[in-house]
């Protein structure tokens, strides 16, 4: 069967078909993309799909589809018309236009047999991808990826990536819960925790959390109003994790500076990581942080100075590290961005580095 992605990327923006289907013979299947907008509002639009479009569906939508208390009734509909055949979910950065995991659902044709049965695929693990995303965080499918996709669709096992589940558990489990990762266990997140809850302290133990306070800026102000400061942002974060050159200059004005932002100007050695978005980037300051401050989407790890067994490279590592990052996207919320929570972050465990691994990261960096 053909899959329609261009470069191996499956678009998120407008409407897609595939050349073949869930069902021989029932031709095209129409993909509609509601991930970016509400859940209410995608619920809504799915029984409408239901109720008027009588072959094969595929509707992107948000993960909270799947257990919001308020979109039970969307659900046990679904379900009870008998043509939900599957509900594949997706990683962070695989649809352009959302940044947040996001849920394909499978709808097949009116008329046809009634399912039994849901298939529930779990497109988390790393053999489905590329070995690096795209600087932006996109993931490109790998020639393996792109075989299982079409294999859900033609009803091939995908093995431990995958549950059968039958309607009546689903219509009879709370909230009729139609979460992947309810009935997927994900092997690489359950031992990824396991090992970090061996690590004695957490990030809190070990370093200052800084939250940018709101800052009022014109880009208008005169030296005379105003203080120039250079914003940290994303794009400001090169290949190997250092703050680079700062493009966006603002101008804040002294009668408006809120109490804190003293705090939020950075300092060498700071390192600034971002909680929305692209949750889990992050940058080391270690040269000319004078007048700069960090994005309002991202805070600053601030290591105190009287911490053993780690040092500022070591622990840009170890954030920027995959074993931190797949653990943070498992905390993360939203269903439009992504967004993880300071107190999330502040339990972050950490490891104790020999003196002898510090310095070998040091000399690395």
């Amino acid at each position: 069967m053909g899959l329609n992605i261009q470069s191996h990327l499956i678009p998120f923006d407008e409407m897609i078909s595939f050349s073949s289907s869930v069902e021989a013979g029932t031709g095209m299947l129409e993909i509609f993309p509601f991930g970016s907008v509400g859940s209410s509002y995608c619920a809504s639009q799915l029984e409408n799909l239901l109720d008027n479009i009588p072959g094969p569906i595929a509707a992107i939508l948000p993960p909270m589809m799947g257990f919001g208390s308020n979109l039970i009734s969307s659900r046990r509909k679904l379900l009870e018309s008998g043509r939900l055949h599957a509900i594949v979910s997706f990683p962070p950065g695989v649809f352009s236009g959302t940044s947040i995991p996001v849920d394909l659902y499978l709808i097949s044709s009116k008329g046809m047999n009634p399912q039994e049965k849901v298939r529930m695929v779990s497109f988390f693990d790393d053999s489905f991808w590329e070995s690096r995303p795209s600087r932006r965080g996109v993931r490109n499918f790998s020639a393996n990826g792109i075989a299982q996709i079409c294999n859900v669709l033609v009803s091939s096992p995908l093995d431990k990536h995958e549950a059968l589940v039958s309607v009546e558990e689903l219509l009879n489990s709370h909230d009729a819960n139609l979460s992947v990762d309810h009935y997927v266990v994900d092997q690489t997140v359950v031992a990824t925790k396991k090992l970090l809850d061996k690590f004695p302290r957490k990030l809190k133990d070990v370093a200052d959390i800084v939250r940018p306070v709101p800052v009022r800026h014109t880009a208008n102000a005169t030296d005379k109003h105003g203080d120039e400061y250079r914003e940290v942002g994303i794009q400001d974060i090169n290949g190997i994790g250092v703050v680079e050159t700062v493009s966006k200059s603002v101008f804040v004005e002294r009668e408006k500076i809120s109490k804190g932002f003293e705090n939020m100007v950075l300092r060498d050695g700071d390192i600034v990581l971002f909680i929305k978005g692209n949750v889990g980037t992050c940058g080391l300051v270690n040269s000319g942080a004078s007048n700069r401050i960090c994005s309002q989407s991202a805070v600053i790890i601030r290591l105190r100075n009287d911490v053993k067994g780690i040092s500022h490279v070591t622990m840009l590592r170890y954030l920027s590290s995959k074993l931190v990052l797949n653990y943070l996207a498992t905390l993360t919320s939203g269903t439009s961005v992504r967004f993880l929570s300071v107190k999330m972050l502040e339990n972050l465990p950490i490891p104790v580095f020999t003196e002898e691994a510090i310095q070998i990261h040091e000399q690395r960096f």
